[in-house]
């Protein structure tokens, strides 16, 4: 019972935030937006691809659509529905790991990893775990697939098809993982075979988990083969995308400077910055990209995690019975954790781009289990060394080895903390949503999609100006819940999918979402009609937005800086502009401070337009 709160505690922030979202109006944009419409296509138009890359290629396959499709139908098909779903996806990953390690360490493992994932829970916060898009909702599912791979190689059979079916979904959802994917179920493959050469007698008890194996493997990766004989060649696009080598990546040194950055040296209280547990993630302004750290603060996690290894070797060959198979099994979380964080290395040094947070949040991930694996080494060392025998005259642990007082005064003490947490959580009224700064203009332009198309045939829906794969897809996502058949351009067939591109030039009407200064060039247009805008600034802070703009783009051109000018018409970071001489300061952080109130949106209906 008692492991059971521990893992509700440990749950509590993402089942209230929830609850508390399916009351809240949401309207995605972006890749929320389109990542609803595709989950909308099962059962319809099934996907064979996953989601889209910012490289025009999708990653593998579609399995994120299909988990999200259920509960999403079940929650009456609305676009908090989605978030639910993403949020049950998490909460199932949660429950999992909790099973594994009450299987596998009991109450110990459990009150150690409630921990270690309310810590990450409270600090990822649940606007992340609510989301469905693909590099956050694979988040949890990381976790639970090197405890899965741990537990099938210290012998639960069953947990081999499961482990199959993680894995594909975290390699089908986002490429990023296939390396992590393959090494740690190479690792556990490995492990499995020896221990069969090993045991031959008990060969016949894995050939029914060997067979779901495969058949699972053929079931996830079926709709990706498909698509590969037959449809776009997706996957073949992959591999040449990756094996054309005209990108230059980090590199190794780069990639340790950002693990030191993620791994930050520990927790807090032992000097450490790890931003899973609270430090700071100091990311670049004007590039997007996270700050790296001196890789010396990798020098505490790597010390720790040395000196719990060596316990575990030092107590091996000390402990008999229950105590050394639970030594062993610290032991090969260990070397999991060890081939999971090699990796991840390995796939930080291999980034050809910005290096973005979204890219690589799922090392807090891996850093929570690092230190899950650590703590669990240590106690398992401890329990092995005889001391429990020494201490049982202060009746701190029981005469079965297990502790007393320590487990109480921890399930005490994370009762306290979660109390904490709930009380934070419920201070809240709202919880945040994805794509937040999109939600005060969708909510006041969803209301004119309803009726700003003529009912019957297709409806183009276009983009004109900076951010066009936001609210215009939001705009597309809420068209179509209203019963618009929606077709975009041909080029944008990766991400809507080509069944809304299959009758280009069959639309009989053309929704256009325009953009900031490209509005007033479309108010021009006598063959359009303005349906709906929102401006966050009033008519009089918009002229004043406008001489600025004018005034800082001379500014820019006299200095020769092409790339602020740029950033000046597409609305990016002018970070490069601070304290430059020749650049008006106070008028610049005037402008910001408009700017980031939000861009100005208008929607236009005019007549049907050819690609």
């Amino acid at each position: 019972m008692l492991a059971v709160l521990f893992m509700l505690m440990a749950a509590a922030p993402l089942l209230l935030a929830i609850a508390r979202t399916i009351s809240q109006p949401y309207f995605p944009a972006g890749d929320q937006a389109v990542i609803e419409l595709r989950v909308r296509d099962v059962g319809l138009h099934t996907p064979l691809l996953g989601p889209y890359s910012r490289y025009y290629w999708n990653h593998p396959g579609p399995m994120i659509y299909a988990l999200l499709a259920l509960p999403y139908r079940l929650l009456g098909s609305q676009s908090t529905g989605l978030l639910a779903a993403s949020g049950i996806i998490n909460l199932a990953s949660i429950a999992g790991i909790g099973a594994i390690a009450w299987r596998r360490g009991r109450l110990a493992l459990v009150a150690i990893t409630a921990i270690g994932l309310g810590v990450l829970v409270q600090n990822l916060g649940a606007a992340y775990l609510q989301n469905p898009w693909n590099p956050y909702l694979t988040l949890l599912p990381v976790a639970l697939f090197v405890f899965l791979a741990w537990t099938t190689v210290e012998g639960d059979r069953w947990a081999a098809p499961v482990t199959v079916f993680v894995g594909s979904f975290l390699v089908e959802s986002h490429i990023g993982y296939a390396l992590f994917v393959a090494a740690v179920g190479a690792w556990c493959a490995a492990l499995v075979i020896r221990g069969r050469q090993r045991a031959p007698s008990s060969d016949r008890s894995w050939k029914r988990p060997a067979i779901v194996c495969g058949a699972v493997l053929a079931i996830c990766w079926l709709p990706v083969v498909l698509d590969q004989l037959f449809g776009t060649h997706n996957l073949g696009t992959i591999v040449e995308y990756f094996a054309k080598g005209d990108r230059t990546p980090v590199g190794f040194g780069q990639a340790a400077r950002f693990l030191a950055r993620e791994l930050g040296g520990g927790p807090p209280h032992l000097g450490g910055s790890a931003p899973w547990i609270g430090g700071d993630e100091k990311v670049d302004p004007g590039s997007g990209s996270v700050i790296t750290q001196d890789v010396r603060e990798l020098i505490q996690p790597a010390v720790w995690f040395a000196v719990a290894t060596l316990a575990l070797w030092w107590t091996r060959s000390r402990a008999d019975g229950p105590a050394q198979r639970r030594v062993q099994g610290a032991m090969r979380l260990q070397a999991a954790v060890a081939v999971a964080l090699f990796a991840v290395y390995v796939s930080l040094a291999r980034i050809t781009d910005t290096v973005y947070n979204y890219l690589i949040r799922w090392t807090w991930v891996l850093a929570m289990v690092m230190w899950i694996s650590i703590s669990w080494a240590l106690w398992s060392a401890l329990l092995a060394s005889g001391l429990p025998d020494r201490l049982r005259e202060v009746k701190l642990f029981a005469a079965d080895g297990r502790a007393r007082l320590p487990l109480r005064v921890a399930g005490v003490g994370f009762v306290l903390y979660a109390l904490a947490m709930l009380s934070w959580t419920t201070a809240h009224d709202a919880v945040p949503l994805p794509e937040g700064w999109a939600q005060p203009t969708m909510a006041a332009l969803s209301e004119r999609v309803a009726t700003m198309a003529p009912p019957g045939g297709l409806v183009r829906v276009r983009g004109e100006g900076g951010f066009v794969n936001s609210v215009t897809d939001g705009v597309a996502l809420q068209l179509e819940r209203h019963g618009h058949a929606v077709e975009v351009d041909p080029y944008d067939a990766y991400k809507f999918g080509a069944h809304r591109t299959t009758d280009v030039g069959a639309s009989v009407a053309t929704v256009w979402v325009v953009y900031a200064d490209a509005i007033d060039r479309f108010e021009a247009r006598a063959d359009l009609h303005e349906v709906g805008r929102w401006d966050p600034l009033s008519p009089s802070e918009r002229d004043q937005y406008r001489r600025d703009n004018q005034v800082l783009h001379d500014e820019f051109v006299a200095l020769q800086r092409d790339d602020l000018v740029a950033s000046l018409a597409t609305g990016d970071s002018l970070f490069l502009a601070r304290d430059r001489e020749g650049v008006d300061q106070k008028l610049l952080g005037r402008y910001e401070q408009a700017r980031d109130r939000g861009t100005p949106v208008a929607i236009f209906l005019g007549p049907a337009t050819g690609a």
